[in-house]
């Protein structure tokens, strides 16, 4: 039996440093499909893999298969935890959220809350973060929860790129929007809307003036 009785299950878009992926924290890989192959993010291909292959290969991505959270689920039990709490990263931009909330709805041998970070990256590895903080203090489970809840909501993350060209190849801007950054120099900072989903919070010309 584990001394800790809250396991996290955090997908690998969360970002998380490695320092901070502590014992009770079980990240579930989303998958990287190229044309010949498919790979477990973070798994047996880094980001970095990804960077040194663009722009001449550019791969989609897909949620983690249920099959591989059942697998993490297991092991949590196996090892004794009593709870779980699994954050993801929005579900307005992955179907990872929804996945966990069917698995966890079906599933009887533990409680497992869902939380849906609404956000990207970094903005949801840092509720895994927070909510460990949380467990090494010794709260209630329904009190963390309701802090995490809180945190989400008070919690953004601002990126600018250099081009718009992948996320308008990744589906996730407009046609239109990508067009027009491109022969006007527009450099939009975008974040996440309070539904988790893109959204521009300004839009400056050139690439030093949206980075200042």
């Amino acid at each position: 039996m584990c001394d800790n009785k809250i396991a996290i299950i955090a997908d690998s878009c969360s970002d998380i440093p490695k320092e901070y992926i502590k014992d009770n924290v079980f990240i579930v890989p989303i998958r990287v499909i190229y044309p010949d192959r498919e790979y477990y993010d973070r798994v047996d291909i880094s980001p970095e893999d990804v960077y040194s292959q663009m722009p001449e290969k550019v791969p989609t991505t897909s949620l983690p298969s249920a099959e591989s959270i059942k697998e993490v689920i297991d092991r949590i039990v196996a090892l004794g935890y009593e709870r779980i709490i699994s954050i993801s990263i929005s579900s307005a931009l992955s179907g990872t959220f929804n996945m966990l909330r069917l698995i966890a709805k079906e599933e009887k041998r533990i409680e497992i809350s869902v939380l849906d970070s609404k956000n990207i990256g970094i903005g949801c590895g840092i509720q895994i973060i927070y909510a460990n903080k949380l467990i090494e203090e010794g709260l209630p489970f329904d009190e963390i929860i309701e802090k995490l809840n809180t945190s989400i909501k008070q919690t953004k993350v601002y990126f600018s790129l250099a081009g718009l060209e992948y996320l308008k190849k990744g589906g996730r801007i407009g046609k239109v929007a990508a067009i027009i950054g491109s022969f006007l120099r527009i450099k939009p900072i975008i974040t996440c809307n309070e539904d988790g989903a893109y959204t521009v919070a300004a839009k400056l010309r050139g690439r030093e003036n949206s980075i200042a």
